[in-house]
This record gives structure tokens, sequence and C-alpha cells, in this order.
């Protein structure tokens, strides 16, 4: 009695855990997401105020698209929540200066064109993680 138990236990909670990671993988897309919303928007001020407006709309544009994405993962609410912390987190990062833009480069730029340009694979990436 005692190992059907144990074996009724175990495959419970192993179900309850497959259950759990497309949950988990959304909620860290989505998140993901918002860091890179937020990148974007830098980047954008960031080309704009060297006067190059074309590349200020592509990077608002992908910024708007990482948005998107995050509320279909979320919501709105949550969303906003999320971008607000990525500010703060970008925002200390670079010490509230432009000019320290190449951290957030190197930390975010090839992630968040995966993310953005190719959000089932980075959801591939976030099931098996």
């Amino acid at each position: 009695m005692k190992k059907i138990t144990i074996v009724i236990f175990t495959l419970l909670v192993s179900s309850y855990s497959m259950a759990y990671e497309p949950d988990r993988a959304k909620t860290n897309q989505a998140h993901e997401l918002c860091e890179c919303a937020v990148f974007y928007m830098y980047g954008a001020e960031g080309v704009k105020r060297n006067g190059d407006i074309s590349a200020s709309n592509q990077l608002m544009a992908s910024a708007q698209r990482a948005v998107e994405l995050s509320t279909m993962l979320s919501n709105q609410e949550v969303t906003e929540a999320r971008m607000e912390m990525a500010f703060d987190e970008q925002s200390e990062l670079i010490n509230n200066d432009f000019s320290n833009i190449s951290l957030l480069l190197v930390k975010y730029k090839d992630i968040c064109k995966l993310a953005v340009g190719a959000p089932e694979e980075r959801y591939k990436y976030y099931l098996i993680k």
C-alpha cells in the first residue's frame, strides 16, 4: 500500500509540474518582452537624438510589437507593471545617461531580436529551459 501511495504521489507531482511549465514559459517570455520594449524605447530615443528619425520609428515599432506580444501573454495591467520595472532596471544600469547605452546593447540586443522577431522560437526556448 505504501508503494502505491508513493507512486501515485510521484505521478501527481510530476504531472502538476509538467502542467506548470507552459505557464511559466509564458510568464518568462512576457517579462522578457517588456524588457525588450523598454530597450527598444531607449534605442529609439538614442538614435532620435542623433537625428535618425527613420531608425527611431523602426525601434519604436519593435517596442510596440513587444508590448503587444507581452500583453497577449498576460494582460495590460501586468504588462504595464513589468514595463515600469524594466524601465527602472535599465535606467539604473545606464545610470540615466544615454552615453552608457552600450551597456543595454550588450545585454539585450541579441535576445530582443529573437524575442520580438521569432516569438514562437523564444517560447520553445523557455519551455525547455
